[in-house]
């Protein structure tokens, strides 16, 4: 019966095969696991080391249902991590909990093969989660992978020879280059995605929806873009570079927070908006950060189908952002908006919470006293800064409990976020209607893809105070300290600190190696764009000006998947003739042994695969002695032609011994009958 058993299913004991299938499951699941939970990492890493032990030893492998109730507790702690099983964090993590513990049942050919199809499967995973051009050059290796796994699963010699499945796997690769090449440009594109894999719960990278100081200093260090921006024409001057994203009314002593309801979306006409100055026409691709809000220039002319404007002259959509979006604008970073403050608007942007800050408090209403003039205040607020000592710091230490006060007269170390905090509760100490607004500001330009770069070290908070016959005009109190603030990158600003040794210079390398670091990162920057834009992003509208520059101006969706069949039958066509060229011919010895084979199969005599000539012949005595007689000398010359007489050749027109054998060989072999 366990002989029955192995000829049905073939086992795994060639040489090499488990380690390779070990191998490919390890490669297909690596870039996965910095996306799952570390106890689901942990487990597969588990499962793969302990069917390596069991391989390595030659133990056993555990039973089914051991590994039936590892899988059940697997599934409740992944419900219990997710809270559900939809969605892609929870299904994924599902499946590849499935696909390790697979390994425990892994005892035969068939449960190896069912483990390599998998690997299919799990590899187009990755792409849930990053389709970078690293992540796909990853997933062509591992695909590599993948079928030198199966064919060393089919090799009598398994995995010995590693470099000639690796060069057939590249070759497979590379011909299916021209076909998967057709179906990216060919394959029907839709406008809209048919499905969209929820997301999931994970961390936001990015501008927070309220202000506390510290928020924004933990962004500097951030170099991961935020969006890139390709403009029409030659970009603004940095100091209308700032991209708006939101602002922040309320204020209840320690944070600064969205005021909810200015923040529904705006439905009366825009007649406080006044545009003015030269339009700036560019195009903006965010990086997802999980929020609905979106960001651009002041005063953008509209946003028509992406974003609808709220009351605080901020831009969000309907959705959170969980995927790259790519928006056309057009800014006037001149316009003068809120012309008209109707007086609920002035009064949340003057409430200020009791008992907070009273030093500042009776310090401003001295000073208003001698500057009643709302213009006069704010640049005379504005000298006391630059004059005073106050430094740009992104270490400023611990605030007491009222924050301003303590900033305002002792420490007067700070980022952003503290200045233009600050800076508003001054002003609605002194009844100027004021609020922060947060976004970025600034912007590196990449020579090599002719875009800006905003990145996520640009995080910026700055202020608006509202003047009657101005509106709501921009105030950024950290520049009065910093000049250069409003006009370098704040990414650059470790260069500009203390050093942590005084007198040690610092040397030719370290200023050299930001520089060089930073032209590298702009080039790859440069690639990952062009591959985002051209490759990721193309879509059906791009599908058909490709059609159009080759000539089919008018193609249906259904003459498309015609031509997409017609181009790769063709190939098929082809390839299939060059294969048939080619194959290799069975020689007539061989064609004649297997008919004999085939004569003998009806007396359930045939030769079996794993026989040599010799035994089959032993076992054809052991059923008819006259047969086996009858069929001796057939197979002495054919061990002769196919083993001892090789090198012999023909010589002109004589015909050698090996010839005259194979005559003798094919007349006996086709005169042969039972």
């Amino acid at each position: 019966m366990k002989q029955r058993e192995t000829m049905l299913y073939p086992t795994l004991e060639r040489p090499g095969v488990v380690e390779i299938v070990l191998l490919t499951q390890l490669v297909v699941l690596f870039p996965l696991f910095q996306f799952l939970p570390p106890w689901v990492t942990a487990i597969c890493l588990s499962c793969i080391g302990y069917r390596f032990y069991l391989k390595r030893f030659n133990k056993l492998l555990p039973g089914r249902v051991i590994t039936a109730v590892v899988g059940l507790l697997g599934g409740i702690l992944i419900f219990l991590e997710f809270k559900t099983f939809q969605g892609r964090d929870a299904g994924v993590s599902l499946i590849v909990l499935m696909f390790s513990l697979k390994l425990m049942e892994m005892r035969w050919y068939r449960d190896a093969a069912l483990v390599l199809f998998l690997s299919f499967f799990i590899l187009v995973a990755h792409f849930l989660y990053s389709q970078s051009i690293l992540m796909t050059i990853y997933m062509l290796v591992a695909l590599a992978v993948i079928l030198s796994a199966l064919m060393a699963l089919n090799r009598v010699d398994g995995a010995r020879n590693l470099k000639s499945l690796g060069w057939t796997s590249g070759k497979i690769i590379l011909q299916a280059l021209p076909i998967m090449l057709i179906l990216f440009f060919l394959f029907p594109r839709l406008a809209q995605p048919l499905w969209q894999m929820p997301s999931g719960s994970t961390g936001t990278t990015g501008i927070s929806d309220s202000m506390t100081p510290g928020d924004i200093g933990s962004l500097v260090t951030f170099t991961e873009p935020a969006f890139r921006v390709k403009f029409a024409s030659q970009p603004p001057p940095g100091a209308q570079r700032y991209w708006r994203g939101l602002v922040f009314s309320d204020f209840d002593g320690l944070t600064w927070s969205r005021n909810q309801d200015p923040f529904r979306p705006a439905f009366t006409s825009q007649t406080d908006i006044e545009l003015k100055g030269t339009p700036v026409t560019y195009e903006l691709l965010m990086e997802p950060h999980r929020r609905n809000w979106l960001y651009a220039l002041e005063m953008p002319e509209s946003m028509d189908g992406i974003g609808r404007m709220t009351t605080e002259y901020t831009w969000l959509r309907r959705f959170n952002l969980t995927n790259k979006l790519s928006y056309e604008v057009v800014s006037y970073p001149e316009s003068s908006f809120g012309l008209v403050l109707d007086n609920r608007t002035r009064q949340i942007n003057l409430d200020l919470p009791d008992d907070y800050n009273p030093v500042t408090r009776d310090w401003v209403a001295n000073v208003r006293s001698e500057y009643p003039d709302d213009e006069a205040f704010i640049q005379m607020i504005l000298r006391y800064i630059n004059q005073q000592s106050y430094h740009y710091t992104l270490s400023p230490g611990t605030m007491a409990e009222n924050t301003v006060d303590d900033f305002w007269f002792n420490k007067q170390r700070g980022f952003c976020e503290h200045y233009a905090g600050a800076f508003v509760f001054i002003m609605r100490a002194a009844g100027i209607p004021s609020r922060v607004v947060t976004g970025y500001q600034g912007g590196e330009m990449n020579p090599y893809g002719d875009y800006m770069i905003v990145r996520q070290s640009d995080a910026h908070a700055w202020t608006e105070v509202w003047l009657a016959g101005q509106g709501w005009r921009r105030i950024d109190p950290t520049a009065a300290i910093h000049p250069s603030r409003v006009e370098v990158d704040l990414s650059q600003d470790w260069l500009q600190r203390e050093a942590l040794f005084a007198d040690q210079a610092p040397s030719e390398w370290s200023q050299f190696a930001p520089s060089m670091i930073s032209q590298i990162s702009l080039m790859w920057d440069s690639v990952n764009s062009y591959w985002q834009s051209e490759i990721i992003d193309f879509g059906a509208e791009d599908q058909y000006m490709l059609l159009q520059m080759l000539g089919f101006d008018y193609f249906s969706m259904s003459d498309l998947i015609n031509l997409m069949l017609v181009i790769v039958g063709l190939i098929f066509i082809m390839s299939t003739l060059w294969i048939l060229r080619n194959r290799i011919s069975v020689d007539p010895i061989a064609r004649a042994y297997l008919k004999i084979n085939h004569k003998l199969a009806k007396s359930n005599l045939q030769k079996h695969d794993d026989e040599g000539p010799l035994e089959h012949l032993e076992r054809v005595k052991e059923s008819d002695a006259k047969l086996a007689a009858k069929l001796r000398p057939i197979v002495t010359m054919y061990i002769q032609l196919r083993y001892q007489n090789k090198g012999q050749q023909t010589i002109g027109d004589v015909p050698s011994q090996s010839s005259k054998l194979q005559e003798d060989f094919l007349r006996r072999a086709n005169s042969f009958s039972i």
